[in-house]
């Protein structure tokens, strides 16, 4: 989990410079003894029952090592659910809770949903929250809460994260909001999906000319205020520095290699995908000895193919090696995002 916990960080960091920035613009506060914009990334800690084990284990354990306590899981209606009290820093109690949960939801089928709160019944928060993926994809979500003390409203406020290479020539976006407004005097909450494709993420932190792989974030404001008389735009970036040296890339038409004896420290230390796109095959892995993804084997041009099954509407990809395998079908949007991001890493890398 450790690269998901760099974006959580990426993301909080930059949420805050780029509203600083965006403040800094012009807006004057009604108060002036405080601050303009009081800004928070956190969702409350309320998951579906439905979710993975792991994911529910990986959010109980987040959100109490977060709180510094212990915390028990309480339905919807308030009811305290038996056996699933966890602490900070205790693996066996999260998945004693967990499993709790579980069975408590199959012999109440109407429970859907559980909120941890601590021991006053207070509702934990934290700054991330893992929802369910699949073999590619791994999806989480925050709100970030706004409270406006500028003399106007805030309109058509929008919010984007994108992931960038060193030379921020590629880019790949991560997260987004929906356009809201925010009220003079309020406070308002913008609700962010987080969804990062492990293919992507990979391409996108191997191309660029720098010595290291670091994650590059960018954070994306934009808004208007004054009655919608005036706007603005802003663009804040951010580095979270690796240690790992840059892997040894071959980038042609009809094979994409990149191969480095450490691995990864961004990336899943387990990581370890086989899939098949069209005609393209590609794998990705990374452990103990190393990284390697390879996409293409040198006879089929990958953007021709990707391209011709994105014209064809197929969306689909093969994950893993048959008869195990699972196809995973794609939104129209997410395939033109994986083929767009594929023709700059093309670019960029000369071929």
């Amino acid at each position: 989990m450790k690269a998901f916990s760099v974006i959580m960080h990426a993301v909080y960091a930059l949420a805050i410079a780029g509203l600083i920035l965006f403040v800094a613009l012009g807006f004057i506060p009604q108060d002036t003894g405080e601050m303009p914009l009081d800004v928070k990334l956190e969702a409350e800690s309320t998951y579906e029952v439905s979710e993975p084990n792991g994911v529910l284990e990986y959010n109980f354990s987040d959100a109490v090592d977060t709180y510094g306590g212990p915390a028990d899981a309480y339905t919807d209606t308030g009811v305290k659910i038996p056996g699933t009290t966890v602490n900070p820093g205790d693996d066996a109690s999260v998945t004693a809770a967990v499993t709790a949960v579980k069975a408590y939801a199959v012999s109440n089928p109407e429970v859907t949903s559980v909120t941890l709160k601590d021991n006053g019944g207070n509702v934990l928060t934290q700054t991330m929250i893992m929802k369910e993926g699949d073999e590619i994809t791994t999806n989480m979500y925050t709100e970030i809460s706004i409270t406006n003390r500028l003399r106007y409203d805030l309109i058509d406020i929008a919010i984007g994260v994108d992931q960038l290479n060193d030379t921020g020539t590629v880019s790949y976006r991560v997260a987004e909001s929906a356009p809201s407004t925010i009220k003079t005097g309020e406070t308002f909450s913008l609700p962010v999906d987080i969804s990062i494709n492990s293919l992507n993420s990979a391409l996108i932190m191997l191309t660029g000319s720098g010595d290291t792989l670091s994650i590059y974030m960018g954070f994306d404001v934009s808004g208007k205020y004054l009655y919608g008389l005036a706007g603005a735009s802003i663009y804040a970036t951010a580095v979270f520095e690796s240690t790992t040296a840059a892997p040894d890339v071959d980038i042609s038409a009809t094979r994409i290699s990149v191969t480095s004896t450490e691995p990864i420290d961004q990336l899943p230390s387990d990581l370890d995908i086989t899939a098949t796109i069209g005609a393209i095959t590609v794998t990705i892995v990374n452990d103990s000895t190393g990284f390697s993804l390879v996409m293409g084997d040198g006879t089929v041009n990958i953007v021709d193919e990707l391209q011709a099954q994105y014209d064809e509407g197929d969306y689909t990809i093969e994950v893993g090696v048959p008869p195990d395998s699972e196809v995973i079908t794609l939104t129209q949007e997410q395939y033109a995002q994986m083929l767009d991001l594929v023709k700059q890493v093309m670019e960029t890398g000369g071929a």
